[in-house]
């Protein structure tokens, strides 16, 4: 019976344990940077909702409230006012987008100068319904646009919607 005995060069010893050690420390360094990758994206996260939270606690909120709609045959008229809410504004700036046989007064103020919270601005819409034409309570395409800044120069854009009849509705100010 041969006896085999188990060889180890051990001058080979220290280069296999170099080797493993190599092995080691390169998969510790690819799992530390994936983690520091995502730390990395968890603080942009982080900071980005931050940045958020700053500007919009800067943001001027406006609020449709006390709308009249008054029909007398074919005579329409609606009545409404939008007041700064959450904030003041700046450099109000108000188009709008109706057919000329409709008749819409934008108040009057001053738009470079800085608009308090509180302030109201009145509007009135009158227009005649042709003869043969039935009133409607769904989206007409007119819109009222408000463009404004807030006091640190954010730019915004908020549109208010009229469906038809009474039915107004304003839709939230976004960044431009």
């Amino acid at each position: 019976m041969v006896h085999h005995s188990l060889c180890i060069d051990w001058d080979k010893v220290p280069e296999w344990t170099q080797a493993i050690g190599a092995v080691i420390a390169a998969i510790g360094l690819v799992y530390t940077l994936l983690l520091q990758r995502k730390t990395l994206k968890e603080q942009q996260k982080i900071t980005q909702l931050e940045q958020k939270k700053f500007l919009d606690s800067y943001l001027p909120i406006l609020e449709l409230n006390n709308i009249n709609y008054t029909k007398d045959g074919q005579t329409r008229n609606i009545e409404f006012c939008v007041t700064i809410k959450e904030k003041c504004l700046s450099n109000l700036k108000i188009t709008h987008n109706f057919p000329e046989d409709h008749n819409v007064e934008i108040p009057y103020f001053v738009s470079d100068v800085i608009l308090p919270k509180e302030y109201l601005l009145s509007f009135k819409i009158h227009f005649v319904l042709s003869p043969v034409w039935i009133e409607v309570k769904e989206h007409s395409g007119f819109t009222i646009i408000f463009n404004f800044e807030d006091i640190l120069g954010n730019k915004y854009e908020q549109y208010l919607f009229y469906m038809g009849s009474e039915n107004l509705f304003m839709q939230s100010a976004f960044r431009k």
